[in-house]
């Protein structure tokens, strides 16, 4: 006998997954979701407007509802709590398929478009001589600052 390599059959690699197929979209079920999703932010709406604040429905994708949040809501620190303990709660007991709420941001406004402040090259010292107001994002309460 001489030591010769052997060469035996390799198994075959398994095929590579085929992608997954897209879902079915049912237009008249996504409606149905979609009204829903509207009448639970009209729900949570007066809520959210006792602090200064609202939301407005954009797209409902994918399970991932995008939303705007207005006002107090838009920059209060606590914005992302009530996103996912008050809003995507509550969606998710009406509509199952809701996954995630998204806050989608506006766009920035340009430089010098109306109702902007441009305070460059001022200290804070002045910009607050300029703004005599202080917003408390929180209860949406503006107060003269003294």
């Amino acid at each position: 006998m001489t030591d010769q390599p052997t060469t035996e059959p390799r198994p075959a690699s398994p095929a590579p997954a085929s992608p997954a197929p897209a879902p079915t979209h049912d237009p008249a079920a996504h409606a149905a979701d979609v009204q829903q999703i509207l009448q639970v932010l009209q729900n949570v709406r007066p809520y959210l407007n006792a602090d200064g604040g609202d939301v407005e429905f954009l797209s409902y994708e994918e399970g991932i509802v995008n939303v705007r949040l207005h006002g107090a809501c838009g920059t209060c620190p606590s914005s992302l709590m009530t996103l996912r303990m008050g809003i995507e709660n509550a969606l998710r007991e009406v509509v199952p398929g809701v996954q995630e709420v998204r806050n989608v941001a506006p766009p920035p406004a340009p430089p010098g478009a109306p109702g902007t402040v441009q305070l460059r090259g001022l200290s804070e010292a002045a910009a607050m001589a300029v703004l005599p107001t202080q917003v408390d994002t929180c209860s949406a309460a503006v107060r003269a600052r003294r």
